[in-house]
């Protein structure tokens, strides 16, 4: 299992902490400063017997999204989000990462009236057509993973579905990543010539058949496993991963954010993960939240949708190991 993430203070892009007496780590990151992780063994890393333990990342969003440059912790926020690393058979030409990322929502009465009134979106008449209450009408948009999920009936099993008007498919949370060298300039062939890793699938933990009207402030991605080096392979690298959302919705974006959208949307939060593994040394993860780059993913092509009558496709990839 992770370790509970870093104690600290986010805003997509900054966490902050410092290294106790104690040994423990409270990380702090604040533009392109990393958070360094001792993470356990690869194969021809030297062996310390103790395991591997994996690093949790927290990061908040806000909607518009907040300026990493300008905006520490916020007061309040829509959701918090936390990257999880977890290395497994370190020691062996089977080394590899499982990477995951969890959204939860707060849920006190404040953080209520709060997420109703930012995602209400009074602005748009057709939302009226669209908005989805709890039974109790207390709580907007009540399943998370329904706000994020591509698959499924449209408006039944997720809250998205078919544009007629713009006929497009855009109602979707996606984590997507690509694997580089270790000065994070060329892409590994593994996501460069077979497709990067990406999903859309989202789990709701501890709740079953969670419905249309079910209150679920949980969400989990897919795991991705991506390998690190095998016997002979390169020690060091580069994992870069997005958390992206499908339509934006003329929202602002900071100015550190690319101007190319994804989908018609873009990146809620960007993630750089450097791993190092010289021999004899232990592993050692590198993880930094900086302003995004662009995916260079064809996300319309990876839906498939066409008209109404045609599910998604948007096939999950989640492990390098087949390619």
């Amino acid at each position: 299992m992770p370790e509970p993430p870093a104690k600290g203070k986010m805003i997509v892009g900054r966490l902050r902490g410092e290294m106790s007496d104690t040994g423990k780590v409270d990380f702090r990151i604040a533009g392109g400063l990393a958070l360094l992780v001792a993470a356990g063994l690869l194969h021809g890393c030297r062996s310390s017997g103790g395991g591997s333990a994996g690093k949790a990342v927290e990061f908040y969003v806000n909607w518009p999204l907040d300026d990493p440059a300008k905006v520490d912790r916020p007061a309040k926020y829509l959701l918090k989000g936390e990257l999880s690393v977890r290395p497994e058979d370190m020691g062996t030409a089977k080394g590899r990462l499982v990477i995951s990322l969890t959204l939860s929502r707060p849920h006190d009465e404040q953080a209520r009236k709060f997420w109703n009134t930012r995602t209400l979106f009074p602005q748009y008449a057709w939302m009226g057509r669209v908005r989805v209450w709890d039974e109790r009408h207390e709580w907007l948009w009540p399943n998370l993973a329904y706000l994020f999920k591509l698959h499924g009936r449209d408006r039944e099993q997720r809250y998205g579905g078919w544009d007629p008007g713009h006929k497009v498919d855009n109602d979707f949370g996606a984590v997507l990543i690509r694997k580089y060298d270790a000065a994070g300039v060329t892409e590994h062939p593994d996501t460069k010539d077979a497709g990067p890793l990406v999903s859309a699938n989202w789990h709701t933990p501890g709740v079953d058949n969670a419905g249309k009207h079910t209150v679920v402030h949980l969400i989990k991605s897919d795991d991705f496993t991506v390998h690190l080096a095998d016997k002979g392979g390169p020690a060091k690298g580069v994992l870069k991963v997005w958390f992206v959302y499908g339509d934006f919705m003329r929202a602002p974006v900071p100015k550190s954010w690319p101007s190319q959208k994804e989908c018609d949307g873009g990146t809620i939060a960007f993630f750089r993960v450097a791993w190092d593994c010289e021999p004899g040394q232990p592993l050692k993860l590198t993880i930094t939240q900086e302003a995004p780059v662009p995916t260079g993913f064809d996300w319309s092509y990876w839906i498939g949708r066409e008209d109404k009558a045609m599910a998604p496709l948007a096939e999950p990839k989640l492990t390098d190991a087949d390619n």
